[in-house]
């Protein structure tokens, strides 16, 4: 993966859209580094596509302000030549062709016609190309959009859900034409409730719980703090070791927590057996060892359940340090 620059595509400080009656998104305050693929997630309804609405000047915020590719959200001249985007689906001309209907986004755009055949080529629509759209899978809509968003070789491309509708192979094509643009310099910004996919694609992540920032970071942090973390599970099998168990991975550099005679912590995988080998070597017997990959998906849940749990709640598994943006009042 790339190195990512210092300096953001997108800086977002304290940015809010309140729409009355209790609704509100925000205040919202977090990065999208130049050259990543940055993964915007949350639960359907946590205000993700309102934030990416106010990012392109869709809707107006009610507070707040953000850079973009080093331009202020009320400068959308300066940046929106710049941005490709697609947000809640793609709308065409159903009687047209893919081809056509492309043609009219690069006139409108002022943009050169003969990106139009590059684009189709990448975004596997080339076959298909003069065919109405109205014949078209509603996977193949999606790819369609991805191509009017890539159009005006953007420098910052936000996708809304880009995956909806494909198939596991689109969806695998997808993967491999973000990655090919993030390498070549374009920041790729994409929103998404399917977490299993951004954890095959990301190096950054945000993520939302009821229009707040709960997180902030790469994907490994949030499922343990290093590649590959596990859930690792120790039960000596006399109940009174557990305090001399708990010295011993605690000396190893784990922090655990103890739960109906187990030991819980997060670790590389590898960990597990340097805890079974040092657990021998003082003479304590293991009666079970469980180890437990965690995906992205399990460690958001976690997160937004401690979230939602009420003041001084216990959680079933202790959680990563996470970054926190500001939480609505």
């Amino acid at each position: 993966m790339n190195t990512l620059e210092t300096t953001p595509a997108v800086h977002v400080r304290e940015l809010c859209k309140d729409y009355g009656s209790g609704q509100r998104v925000g205040p919202l305050s977090f990065t999208v580094p130049a050259g990543s693929i940055t993964g915007f997630v949350g639960h359907n309804g946590a205000g993700k596509t309102t934030t990416i609405r106010m990012l392109l000047g869709l809707i107006a915020p009610t507070e707040g302000t953000a850079d973009i590719l080093g331009h202020d959200l009320r400068d959308r001249v300066g940046y929106l030549p710049s941005v490709g985007a697609l947000v809640e689906g793609p709308t065409f001309y159903d009687g047209l062709s893919g081809r056509r209907n492309l043609l009219i986004h690069a006139r409108l755009g002022d943009i050169p016609t003969d990106r139009i055949g590059e684009v189709l080529a990448e975004t596997g629509l080339a076959d298909r190309a003069d065919d109405r759209v109205g014949k078209y899978s509603l996977g193949m809509r999606q790819r369609l959009g991805i191509a009017a968003a890539l159009l005006p070789r953007p420098a910052l491309l936000i996708l809304d859900e880009p995956a909806n509708g494909l198939d596991p192979q689109g969806t695998a094509d997808l993967r491999t034409l973000l990655r090919r643009l993030a390498d070549d310099g374009i920041t790729c910004f994409i929103s998404s409730h399917l977490l299993t996919e951004v954890e095959q694609l990301c190096d950054h992540l945000v993520a939302l719980h009821q229009g707040a920032v709960v997180f902030e970071g790469s994907p490994e942090s949030l499922t343990g703090g290093t590649p590959g973390a596990s859930r690792i599970q120790l039960r000596p099998d006399d109940p009174a070791d557990l305090p001399a168990l708990a010295e011993l991975v605690a000396a190893l550099g784990h922090t655990s927590t103890e739960e109906a005679g187990w030991l819980h912590f997060s670790a590389p995988g590898e960990a597990a057996a340097i805890c079974n080998a040092a657990a021998m070597h003082a003479g304590i017997t293991l009666a079970e060892l469980k180890l437990h990959q965690i995906s992205l998906e399990e460690a958001f849940f976690n997160l937004t359940a401690a979230q939602d749990a009420p003041p001084g709640a216990a959680t079933a598994h202790p959680l990563p340090t996470v970054t926190t943006g500001s939480r609505p009042s």
